[in-house]
């Protein structure tokens, strides 16, 4: 995996060390993390740092979805402008290769069919026992 410094700007963590079992949104605080992130073409990197995750059956898969709206509750026009997969090979509709702990960066913008004003992360939880530990979070392309 590349080795690139993606600047951390706290205003756009999603959420650091964070440990989710089960499908739903990254939150802070008890509630779902949206970022305004404003009208007009933004260009950025979602960086997934991932420090554990579990493939003990095999079955086990995590997608995270970097979720644009222009309602800042997400009540309406949802769109995905990014998505990861995190497994083992057998669950992964990406790739036959499982997935190595560590960082990830995908570049992606909120100019999809629309520019999306507000941005949330989201996970999709499959398998068994599904639990993974991660600290994600928006920063400037390198």
């Amino acid at each position: 995996m590349a080795k690139r410094y993606y600047p951390l700007d706290a205003n756009t963590l999603f959420g650091e060390d964070v440990t989710m079992t089960a499908t739903g949104n990254v939150q802070k605080g008890g509630v779902d993390a949206v970022f305004k992130i404003g009208k007009g073409r933004q260009d950025m990197s979602l960086v997934v740092d991932i420090s554990a995750y579990d493939a003990t059956t095999g079955d086990e898969g995590y997608t995270f979805l970097l979720q644009g709206s222009n309602a800042e509750d997400f009540s309406d026009d949802i769109e995905n402008l990014a998505a990861l997969e995190i497994g083992p090979a057998a669950v992964r509709t990406g790739g036959a290769r499982t997935s190595p702990i560590g960082r990830y960066g995908i570049p992606v913008s909120n100019d999809l069919i629309d520019e999306f004003t507000y941005v949330r992360l989201r996970l999709i939880a499959a398998g068994t026992t599904p639990s993974i530990t991660f600290t994600a979070w928006l920063s400037e392309r390198p």
